[in-house]
């Protein structure tokens, strides 16, 4: 048998296949690549145009913020009879009237960072005034507003290039005709809206925000996209191609405040990173063809056997043995990967012990959580009754609401070593906060509490579970008249440590599954704390659980997996 021609050769054969398979995947990983940076640009594209939108909707919602904090001022009794009385009250009462509007809008002013200033004018009394305490008399001319014709509530318009207000007035009055008795005008701080729409964009995002009145409010537009449209545009959404560049330009107009904000963002700005990838991606193609028949000589004696030993590592870390460790004495790149392989294994073993630790961690971080998020209205209406008390010169009920106050928060901010308490600790501290509960709303607030059986007083359980479910029923389950009625009972039900709170309120059934939904979301609340914080501890059986109630409203259980082995060692340690 003769030599064997070089282009008959297995090698020779195999070369070829390799050079053909690997220009085969480069041009399908180009095309796939391709494909993939177009849908990227399309997500991009419609984030950017989310970002804008939600932009103008967060300045919308902060106007119609200041809105309702003016209106609020608008209609202040002080106002009110100032412009009504004013020729008939003495020095000291008009003052003492002017001082309370003086803290009425500097306290309007501190209520939100668009405000800026807030003036009110009293033609009655020949004043006007503002937040910052200046009081000037009123020469008749409303130089400030005299873009406000509304004949209604309110209306924002801009005086100026550099200011944005809006004028209030009282229900039945009209500037037109001269028919009020005193006007509310509110002057919007342009740099705040600025820095707001600023901080929440890319630096290469060209800006342009415009007024009711089409004036520029904000211009942010060094490629000059619209240099040749000084008005606001219609809501839209295109390319624009300026000085050769492409621009996808986003105009959005807000229907409430007559605000337009329009943004644009190169092309280029698009995932460049993804575009270079490309690119280097066919670099490595031609590369790769290059050098395919001196690496593939190379690869057949130096990678079979160290690639075994590596293979039948990782299967035995797949199988959860992260105790394997590679050996070699080899000084090339299988011996760093060996090394790199050791440290990973050593890593991932750690890992492992560190996430138990950071689980017991992340519990007490719930609890903390939960601590934090008790209602603060809860103390101010506390302190609201107390205060009331005092001015009905109620004294008893006083001592014995600051008592229950006190023991309350003593409990609430409790600190210690363990996170676990008696359940008989954790009912005694719900009762107590019925008690404050009751005392402010009096007879038409009962309260039913079961005695926990003997057997599971002494169990140990989470700290803050039941007084947040209590806390619940007060906030959302009572109807607004009538009886408010509670009703909290303790069951042991197949292994299973069982607390119902229930109440004597009104819902339906797509409310309770509503509130099933609610325990797997985002939104943060007292019950999704408790709910997560049981699944943490004691996994997926336990948690909470709503049904309907006999009494007629909302029936929520706490259900904890209990063994009684483990909750002795609890209460040993605690």
């Amino acid at each position: 048998m003769g030599k064997v021609s070089w282009y008959r050769t297995v090698f020779f054969k195999v070369i070829v296949i390799f050079i053909i398979a690997s220009m085969c995947l480069s041009g399908i990983a180009t095309l796939m690549l391709t494909w993939q940076i177009h849908a990227m640009d399309d997500a991009m594209l419609k984030g950017f145009n989310k970002t804008v939108e939600y932009n103008l909707r967060s300045i919308t919602r902060e106007t119609q913020n200041v809105d309702q904090l003016s209106l609020g001022c608008v209609y202040d009794e002080n106002a009110v009879r100032l412009a009504g009385a004013g020729e008939t009250l003495s020095d000291y009462e008009m003052v003492t009237l002017i001082n309370r509007l003086f803290g009425r809008l500097e306290l309007l002013t501190e209520s939100s960072k668009y405000i800026a200033d807030a003036h009110m004018y009293f033609p009655s009394i020949n004043r006007q005034l503002n937040a910052h305490h200046n009081l000037d008399f009123f020469s008749g001319q409303l130089e400030d507003i005299d873009g406000f014709t509304a004949t209604g509530l309110r209306s924002l318009y801009q005086k100026t290039d550099d200011r944005l207000l809006s004028g209030y007035l009282p229900a039945g009055s009209s500037l037109e005709n001269g028919s009020y008795r005193y006007v509310l005008v509110i002057e919007y701080d342009i740099g705040a809206i600025q820095d707001d729409i600023k901080n929440a964009m890319e630096n290469d995002v060209s800006l342009m925000l415009f007024a009711p009145d089409n004036r520029s409010l904000l211009n942010l537009d060094p490629e000059g996209l619209w240099s040749n449209n000084s008005t606001a545009e219609p809501a839209s959404e295109d390319w624009r191609n300026v000085n050769g560049t492409d621009y996808w330009v986003k105009v959005v107009v807000d229907q409430v405040t007559g605000l337009t904000l329009a943004a644009g963002i190169p092309k280029s700005s698009l995932n460049p990173q993804m575009r270079s990838l490309r690119t280097w991606l066919l670099i490595f193609a031609v590369a790769l063809v290059l050098f395919a028949v001196g690496l593939f000589l190379s690869l057949a004696a130096l990678v079979r056997s160290p690639l075994g030993k590596l293979t039948g590592a990782f299967t035995q870390m797949q199988k959860g043995d992260y105790s394997v460790r590679l050996k070699s004495w080899r000084k090339d790149e299988f011996g760093h990967i060996f090394e790199a392989f050791n440290h990973m294994a050593q890593n991932t073993q750690t890992l492992m012990d560190e996430v138990y630790q950071q689980t017991i961690l992340a519990q007490n971080a719930q609890l903390k959580e939960l601590q934090a998020w008790i209602n603060p209205h809860f103390l101010y209406n506390s302190l609201f009754t107390i205060s009331n008390m005092a001015r009905l010169q109620e004294t008893d009920s006083i001592k014995q609401f600051s008592e229950y106050l006190a023991r309350y928060y003593q409990y609430l901010t409790k600190t210690s070593d363990s996170d676990f308490v008696f359940l008989s600790d954790e009912v005694e501290h719900s009762k107590l906060y019925v008690k404050i509960q009751k005392l402010r709303f009096g007879d038409d607030m009962r309260a039913d509490f079961e005695e926990p059986p003997d057997k599971i007083k002494t169990w140990k359980i989470p700290r803050l579970l039941l007084q947040p479910m209590v806390e619940n029923v007060f906030q959302h389950g009572f109807d607004k008249e009538g009886v408010r009625s509670i009703r909290v009972g303790f069951s042991l039900y197949k292994e299973k440590l069982v607390i119902a709170v229930e109440d004597n309120g009104h819902i339906e059934e797509a409310q309770i599954l509503a509130m099933e939904q609610s325990l797997s979301g985002s939104t943060l609340s007292g019950i999704v704390n408790v709910h997560r914080r049981l699944r943490m501890q004691y996994g997926e059986d336990a948690g909470v659980r709503f049904s309907q109630s006999q009494m007629g409203g909302l029936k929520a259980e706490l259900q904890i997996p209990w063994e009684e082995d483990k909750n002795a060692e609890d209460t040993g340690g605690g």
